[in-house]
Order: structure tokens, then C-alpha cells, then sequence
């Protein structure tokens, strides 16, 4: 049910008040009208405030190690979610497959336990094609671990479109998930409506 506006209430114009105080309450019933719209329609400019609200978020992390194949772009199975607001990430492909169409930023991390004279770079990639490349991590003697980081972003037309984290190592290995949602993780959420 709308909410009435004051313009429209007789009781406010219909009480002989001199000019310039009718004229005020004209003036102010503008700017209170536009409130009610706001409030009563749900309305921020065109673009409705329950839409505004409802952008698609997310971030899931591993919850066991992967393994990662030399010389392949492996799809990290980051497969607990921390939230997921409009459910447009799968856990079972990892994919985000969001239902506005946008702009996107992605951030994802992928540790690895490398040996020695290895390399691992975190990669996004849009529609099973690779898009953007994270920081290149090599490393000349053994260490513990590894990592890369990537961050971007992407445009998606809110229906087909999708985006995954895959990592490419030089020498095969385990990505590092010792410590769940610090180690190896892939987040995303909608910065700006198409």
C-alpha cells in the first residue's frame, strides 16, 4: 500500500493559511514527497534500494589441500563458503556464476608447498579462458611454501558468464591449506551495475 503524500492530504490546504506559510508547506511537502518515495516506493533514483542491497558477494576457501599438476591451470576446489548472498557460487564446479549483470572485483590467494626451483601463479578465469594473471612466485631453494595473489576487475552479463581460480605450477605440488581460510581462498562482489 503507497504511502500518502502530503500535497494530497485536504486537511494541510484547506485551512485558510495565509500565502506564504501555503507556500512553505508546498515547498516542504516536496521534499518530504521525494522522502516518501524513497521510503515508500523503495526507491534510490532508478534504480530501486532492495536492488542496490540485493549485489552479489561471496567467499569460499579450501577445505583440503588440492593437488596442483606442473604446467597446468588447476581449478582450486575452494569449497566452504564464508557467505554467498545470492547463491551464485557452486561449491561443486567452483564457479561464480552471478545473476546481475556488472562489474566485478575478484580477489583470491592460492599457498602452495613447492620443492625447490618452482613457480606458482594465481590466475582468474572468465568463461573456461584465462583473463588475469596474479603475481608470478619463484622460488630457487626449498621453502615451505608458496604463494600468489590475484586481483581484477571483470565484467559479467549476469546470466552466462562466470569466473574461476585456478593456480599454475611448474612443478607439481599441494596447494596449502593448513591454516582454512587464510591460505587458499577466492572472493568476489559486484562494484558497479552494467
Amino acid at each position: 500500500m503507497p504511502i500518502p503524500k502530503l500535497e494530497n492530504e485536504p486537511r494541510l490546504m484547506g485551512l485558510g493559511l495565509p500565502a506564504p506559510l501555503v507556500e512553505w508547506c508546498r515547498r516542504a511537502t516536496r521534499a518530504v514527497n521525494a522522502l516518501i518515495d524513497a521510503v515508500g516506493d523503495v526507491r534510490a533514483g532508478a534504480t530501486p534500494i532492495s536492488a542496490v542491497l540485493d549485489a552479489p558477494a561471496f567467499s569460499a576457501y579450501c577445505s583440503a589441500a588440492a593437488t596442483l599438476t606442473a604446467s597446468t591451470n588447476t581449478v582450486l576446489p575452494c569449497n566452504i563458503e564464508e557467505f554467498d548472498t545470492n547463491n551464485c557460487y557452486n561449491t561443486s564446479n567452483y564457479r561464480f556464476t552471478p545473476n546481475v549483470a556488472g562489474y566485478y572485483q575478484f580477489n583470491a590467494q592460492v599457498l602452495t608447498t613447492t620443492p625447490s626451483n618452482s613457480l606458482a601463479i594465481a590466475n582468474l578465469f572468465k568463461n573456461s579462458a584465462q583473463l588475469k594473471r596474479g603475481n608470478f612466485s619463484l622460488l630457487n631453494t626449498a621453502a615451505p611454501n608458496l604463494g600468489s595473489v590475484v586481483s581484477a576487475l571483470i565484467y559479467l552479463n549476469g546470466t552466462t558468464d562466470y569466473v574461476d581460480f585456478r593456480a599454475y605450477v611448474a612443478t607439481t605440488c599441494n596447494s596449502y591449506v593448513a591454516e582454512g581460510a587464510f591460505d587458499c581462498y577466492f572472493q568476489g562482489f559486484l562494484a558497479r551495475r552494467a
